[in-house]
């Protein structure tokens, strides 16, 4: 028979085992709670912080996801990375119709035209080609998939008018009749992509590229200036006054109208860089560049105008930009502007190439059927232009903000967003996994 002791003893080792399994069973249950809040956690961090969020096409101005892209920066008049199309889809576009097939939303160049996303494109290519006057594919550009493209120049004896559009802004003061009445600056000047919207100052920062072995005639590159015609204040040139083409880029400033203090622009109105290390373009690398503008009307005062611009080499991959931009030209001298007004209304991506005669001869005599060796046309594609952002506010920098040509981050209230409506979604699921 089993003692009264031996029976106390087998339920105190009962009871030990119960508890014991009950503890178990506890710690059980919570690690899988914690595990199912881990889970929750993890996926919020996934879905928030390492899924890519792109860039929303917003109308005509800010169709890029670089931080202050979304309309919420007072000071930046467009931007544009190119990633998507006029509704936010991939691949992206530059231009889709040229200046005269505006399209049913307005007539002339189209600014209006939803699909042109407030660039004007010209009429040197038609058909636009390639389709959208975009490149798109892995690899093709450091901030993602997609970049302007400039075309395709066959030969440096023909002359190069390929792809290359102008672009209004969305803040400025409105032009009431030219040349010089203006009305005061309002924010939402610009509302459909046509409207004229001026300012006295603008900060411009872009990307370059020009295919390997590109040679460069007389080539224009990016114009500052107002109305569709002329350039009223200045454009980057590349080979400015140069003969032949060249595999080398050396980079000029080209001041069209000057009434007051020209020299700075020096004769005949072609002013190389004159500060920071020399530098030049070559293909097959990309540049980062910011140009700075400030026109006679800011101050007044007739030859006070200034033209800052800041050039980096940033390797084949467009990432080895360096720490900081390097500031290459700056010059005061006269900005009045022309018979279109004294303020800024558009910047003009271009890349006509000039004339394929020789110095002296008839329009009727072009090179090479002369037998001439001089011929100051372009040959090879390009340029690519990437990462448009223009801003009364500057300097601007590095895409991003960061050193060395970061690729531009989600924008921050996309990402708060998504991290609310995740952390809900996981508050939702308490209950079930409490029960």
């Amino acid at each position: 028979m089993v003692s009264a002791a031996g029976v106390a003893a087998l339920a105190l080792l009962l009871y030990a085992i119960t508890d014991a399994l009950r503890f178990a069973y506890g710690v059980l249950a919570d690690a899988v709670t914690w595990l199912r809040w881990a889970r929750v956690m993890l996926f919020t961090a996934v879905f928030c912080l390492v899924i890519p969020v792109t860039s929303q096409a917003l109308g005509p101005y800010f169709n890029s996801a670089e931080p202050g892209c979304d309309g919420s920066d007072p000071n930046v008049l467009f931007c544009d990375d190119f990633e998507k199309d006029w509704q936010g889809n991939a691949p992206g576009t530059w231009y889709v119709t040229d200046g005269d097939t505006g399209g049913p939303f307005g007539s002339g160049f189209g600014p209006d035209y939803p699909p042109n996303k407030g660039w004007a494109g010209t009429i040197y290519a038609n058909p636009i080609t390639p389709a959208n006057a975009i490149i798109c594919g892995a690899g093709i550009t450091p901030f993602g998939n997609c970049a302007a493209n400039g075309g395709f120049h066959p030969s440096a004896a023909l002359e190069g008018n390929i792809n290359m559009a102008f672009h209004y802004f969305k803040r400025g003061r409105p032009i009431i009749s030219e040349p010089s009445t203006y009305g005061a600056f309002n924010p939402n000047c610009g509302t459909t992509g046509r409207q004229r919207c001026a300012v006295d100052e603008i900060f411009i920062r872009w990307y370059s590229y020009w295919s390997p072995g590109y040679a460069w005639g007389q080539e224009k590159h990016l114009n500052v200036t107002n109305s569709d015609g002329d350039i009223a204040f200045v454009d980057i040139q590349v080979n400015c006054s140069h003969g032949d083409s060249s595999t080398t880029g050396t980079i000029y400033h080209q001041v069209y109208h000057c009434t007051a203090n020209c020299t700075a622009w020096t004769t005949p109105n072609c002013a190389p860089n004159n500060t920071g290390p020399p530098i030049s373009f070559t293909g097959g690398r990309w540049y980062f560049q910011e140009l700075h503008v400030i026109v006679d009307a800011k101050t007044g005062v007739p030859g006070s105008g200034r033209i800052r611009h800041w050039v980096n080499d940033c390797g084949p991959s467009g990432t080895a930009c360096g720490s900081a931009p390097i500031l290459r030209f700056d010059a005061t001298g006269g900005l009045p502007g022309n018979i279109h007004g004294t303020l800024i209304d558009n910047i003009w991506p271009e890349n006509w190439n000039g004339s394929v005669r020789r110095p002296g001869q008839p329009e009727s005599v072009i090179c090479p059927t002369d037998g001439a060796t001089v011929c100051m046309g372009a040959s090879g594609t390009g340029p690519y232009w990437d990462q448009f952002k223009v801003s009364t506010a500057g300097p601007i920098g590095f895409a991003g903000g960061g050193p060395g040509g970061v690729a531009p981050q989600p924008p921050t209230f996309l990402r708060f967003a998504l991290a609310v409506l995740t952390a809900a979604a996981a508050l939702a699921t308490l209950p079930k996994m409490m029960a």
